[in-house]
């Protein structure tokens, strides 16, 4: 039998909990929104009234895993005041009589309103509509695209809370509980925390791992990794670009839009900056074909944020590519000692190796006003370059 079931969402009038058999795998409840206490305090208060069928009151309700034991959800609703206004809001479902026959398994929990049975309603971090929390092996654990939850573990139990509930508890009219096969995060999803060589959010490879830089089109965010967009992700392994266009080959960039002289710099705090350098690039030189266009015109994975890395990220690839160990600020030398490890670049990048001008890639860092800065990715060496020629060009990005 299948391991997750999927009715039109079913109505029920009569406030009593109910106990259904087990061949359904999900059940809706009916909350009765305005029969809630309508004071309003200063401060968060839980609600939590009798009555009707409503938040604060359990119901029984099967899925496909409890294998005919029936389990009990109860949703609350909170208060929240804002600004001398405030309004009831879903705050938090717990789910208890759960058998071990449901370890493994995943929890969906979604909210409906009255008039749409296919949509439903964004109940936390702005427009998450599906809770998910994993039953691992007994321990109750945030699930798939979780974050912004809290979950409360017990013996056969749990509460999921939202930590930013958007969801108001008089549109919240029904609810679904769905038991599911897990389905695990990857760094890919943008929710777990990302390893060196995790394939990233980009469709790239994650080529350094930080505590914290700073990053962004004005360096002011923060981030921790840096993802290496893919083989081949212009339609070539071998993409090659000019620094600059002949036109603008004289032209000095240093001092536009936060761009600084770092054609030598390999520092830590230097990471993160090639976005204001390719930005400031682009400013001057508006040609479509130079390397930095081209790498802030990279949209992998969907995303905007790509840019040609600067100097010290082209060394942390070199590093990455070397399977050395990454230290920031420390110069790239192939004849190092090497990590040996699958998850390390050479073979997952298929960055251009060897010596000599054609394994040279563009950096965003200037040279002079004449020069653009190249390194060679297999042997940290760079060099200045005259900005029309054509060198390797790959784009990098920078997130948390």
């Amino acid at each position: 039998m299948s391991d997750y079931y999927h009715d039109d969402p079913v109505e029920f009038s009569e406030p009593k909990s109910k106990k259904f058999p087990a061949l359904f795998a999900l059940l809706l409840f009916l909350f009765a929104g305005g029969n809630f206490i309508q004071t309003t305090l200063a401060a968060n208060i839980s609600l939590n009234s009798g009555g009707r069928v409503e938040f604060g009151q359990a119901s029984s309700i099967a899925t496909a895993c409890s294998e005919g034991s029936t389990l009990a959800v109860t949703p609350k609703s909170e208060f929240i005041n804002s600004a001398g206004a405030g309004a009831y809001y879903v705050k938090s479902v717990t789910v208890s009589g759960i058998p071990s026959s449901c370890n493994g398994k995943d929890f969906n929990i979604s909210f409906f309103d009255n008039t749409n049975n296919s949509t439903a309603l964004p109940i936390f971090e702005t427009s998450t509509s599906i809770a998910t929390v994993w039953n691992n092996g007994g321990t109750f654990v945030e699930g798939y695209l979780g974050t912004g939850t809290t979950i409360t573990s017990g013996s056969g139990t749990f509460t999921v809370s939202f930590n930013s509930p958007v969801a108001l508890s008089g549109d919240a009219q029904k609810i679904t509980l769905q038991s599911t096969e897990h389905k695990s995060w990857t760094c890919a999803d943008g929710k777990r925390p990302c390893a060196l060589g995790d394939p990233g959010p980009g469709g790239g490879f994650v080529t350094f791992v930080s505590a914290g830089f700073n990053c962004g089109p004005t360096a002011t965010a923060t981030c921790k990794y840096l993802e290496i967009a893919p083989s081949g992700w212009n339609g070539s392994d071998n993409e090659k670009a000019a620094w600059s266009s002949s036109a603008q080959r004289y032209t000095q960039i240093v001092g536009t839009g936060g761009m600084v002289s770092d054609n030598n710099t390999y520092s830590v705090s230097s990471i993160g900056r090639g976005y204001l350098n390719t930005l400031a690039i682009i400013a001057k030189d508006n040609s479509t074909s130079i390397a930095a266009y081209r790498a802030r015109a990279y949209q992998g994975g969907g995303l905007s944020d790509w840019y040609l890395p600067n100097v010290a990220e082209a060394n942390q690839l070199c590093q990455w590519t070397n399977a050395q160990n990454l230290n920031p600020g420390q110069y790239c030398n192939s004849y190092w000692p090497t990590a040996n490890n699958a998850r390390w670049g050479a073979q997952l990048g298929g960055l251009v190796i060897g010596d000599g001008e054609n394994a040279y890639y563009w950096t965003s860092s200037e040279g002079s006003y004449l020069t653009g800065r190249a390194v060679s990715i297999s042997e940290g060496v760079g060099q200045n370059f005259d900005k029309p020629r054509s060198y390797l060009v790959r784009p990098v990005r920078a997130f948390n």
